[in-house]
């Protein structure tokens, strides 16, 4: 599914809260979950599965990378349903895994969201 640009997408802070039913997959490599942006130097926020497990690999652009982020340090289980949050506030980018910390970092830049770019839900 691809989800259009509106303004409110431009906040300078966010939260994205969803439940996933993740199943086996036989694809190889990156797997995406979801994506706003236009190319791979565009990625506010991008969601994606970890080539070989069921860690989440969470990045941002900023305005200095444009591929900063964290990865999940648990493993999203199969068949079970489970709750995934990110908040971005200040430079602070959470991952929270059925309510509980997973992962945070401080960005070096402040993000940057583009206003042509579309979500796109995988």
């Amino acid at each position: 599914s691809i989800i259009e640009h509106i303004q409110a997408y431009e906040a300078a802070e966010f939260t994205v809260s969803f439940s996933v039913f993740l199943l086996p997959s036989t694809i190889e490599g990156w797997k995406s979950l979801i994506y706003k942006g236009s190319s791979a130097q565009e990625m506010t926020p991008a969601i994606m599965w970890w080539p070989k497990d069921t860690r989440l690999h969470v990045r941002v652009s900023t305005e200095k990378l444009q591929n900063e982020g964290l990865d999940s340090i648990g493993a999203i289980p199969l068949k079970k349903w489970t709750q995934i949050t990110i908040t971005y506030s200040g430079k602070l980018l959470q991952l929270y895994i059925n309510g509980l910390l997973d992962s945070q970092v401080i960005l070096q830049g402040n993000i940057i969201v583009k206003e042509n770019n579309k979500f796109e839900l995988n």
